[in-house]
């Protein structure tokens, strides 16, 4: 209830869901947890976005029908996004723009975050390893960043880690 109170109705509530539980430890690219920069900032809750390409239209499907998508609603929503980031104490760093690059908004493919380190993904789709370079760029500002190399792929979104499971014993949980 208390993230509905915080953020707009043009939130997913899902999305905003899992940047909460990433403040509460999870590690993802989107928020860097109690982190300390390079800087010399210390116990600040960061969370890295991109703007929405005008190409969006263009982005990558796999599994789904294609649908038109209307990219000032998109548009809209991300803002609203990003201001409930805010809400919740998020410092929001935004990467720099990738017009050219359709599914860049979809920041959280590019690299995983842990409290040691970030690694840049190499994307499954050749279409979007060009996105990692200016993540990476952002990152180090933050963790040191190390990347995957041919011929292996990682698109970070998928990566499921122990603290998602829980704090229980992964014969419990798995």
């Amino acid at each position: 209830a208390g993230l509905r109170t915080l953020c707009t109705d043009q939130v997913d509530a899902a999305a905003v869901t899992r940047i909460y539980r990433t403040h509460r430890g999870h590690p993802a690219v989107l928020a860097l947890s109690k982190t300390r920069s390079r800087l010399g900032h210390t116990n600040v809750l960061v969370a890295l976005t991109r703007a929405v390409s005008p190409h969006l239209d263009r982005c990558e499907l796999t599994h789904l029908e294609r649908e038109p998508i209307d990219l000032r609603l998109a548009e809209a929503q991300h803002i609203a996004y990003e201001q409930c980031l805010r809400q919740l104490g998020c410092t929001i760093v935004q990467v720099p723009p990738a017009p050219d690059q359709p599914d860049s908004v979809f920041i959280e493919d590019t690299a995983v975050v842990v409290d040691e380190l970030a690694v840049t993904t190499r994307p499954g789709a050749p279409s979007r390893r060009t996105e990692t370079q200016a993540v990476a760029v952002a990152l180090a500002a933050y963790r040191p960043v190390v990347a995957i190399e041919a011929p292996g792929t990682l698109d970070g979104g998928d990566v499921l880690s122990y603290m998602e499971i829980g704090r229980a014993s992964c014969r419990e949980r798995v």
